[in-house]
């Protein structure tokens, strides 16, 4: 019994951190689309170098 209920008290924690880490992600994507431009030419910086290795 003891196994049972430890598996789902881990499932549970497992399920919190991934709650937390989407949250997290939903914020960070709204704040960086919020973001000044500074955020965006660190993107494209981050972005263009990428593109031009593909092409």
């Amino acid at each position: 019994m003891e196994v049972v209920e430890n598996a789902a008290g881990w499932m549970w924690v497992i399920v919190g951190v991934g709650v937390v880490c989407l949250a997290a992600s939903l914020v960070y994507g709204l704040t960086m689309q919020r973001g000044g431009e500074t955020r965006s030419e660190a993107e494209r910086l981050r972005t263009d170098p990428t593109k031009e290795s593909y092409d």
